[in-house]
């Protein structure tokens, strides 16, 4: 029993200085950190994969051939773990807001506890938007991948150029939908 009640008071302890030093409370952080852990890697993961492709086509090599699959299918299954966080970190957040504003108007709210402002939330659903073709993009990505990996009388110049290709739109998706991300936290760079 009295260790119950110190893991306890230790976690309510933990949770308050979290709050203090991060702003967003500690309910949204369980949701929002994986997000926030996953979403960077397929961004930049396309690039180097782009790079990484190039660097195949010009070596010639089965090895790195099978590296820029076994990589290309990584970076797309990073893709879809950054879009699921995403979307429960949105959930959190929304029923977060609603909670604290029990449908006042924002203006009549309490301001210190709303950690998203009505502009935030519209940058969200743009991000969303974004989020979830640069995730389809991925799942593509991660198929044509898988390809190359399981099935060796496969990996044809073709597949390559499909995986190049679809690497080359993600990278336009990446940068919009890790853009319109950092559009919600960060107003200065609005």
């Amino acid at each position: 029993m009295k260790i119950k009640l110190l893991q306890l008071q230790y976690v309510e302890f933990f949770t308050e200085e979290l709050k203090k030093y991060l702003y967003l409370p500690a309910m949204i952080l369980v949701a929002v950190q994986p997000h926030l852990l996953f979403n960077h890697f397929p961004i930049v993961g396309c690039l180097i994969a782009v790079f990484l492709w190039v660097y195949t086509i010009i070596k010639n090599s089965r090895e790195l051939l099978l590296l820029s699959y076994i990589f290309s299918a990584v970076v797309g299954a990073s893709g879809i773990i950054a879009a699921m966080t995403g979307e429960q970190a949105e959930d959190s957040i929304k029923t977060y807001n609603q909670a604290e504003m029990n449908g006042k108007p924002i203006e009549s709210a309490d301001k210190e506890k709303i950690i998203f402002s009505p502009q935030s939330l519209e940058w969200m659903e743009k991000h969303e938007k974004a989020g979830e073709f640069f995730r389809n993009l991925m799942v593509l990505l991660l198929l044509a991948s898988s390809v190359g990996i399981i099935a060796p009388k496969y990996r044809t110049r073709m597949l390559m150029y499909v995986c190049i290709a679809i690497l080359a739109a993600s990278l336009y998706f990446a940068f919009d939908a890790g853009h319109t991300g950092g559009m919600i936290r960060h107003p200065e760079i609005r």
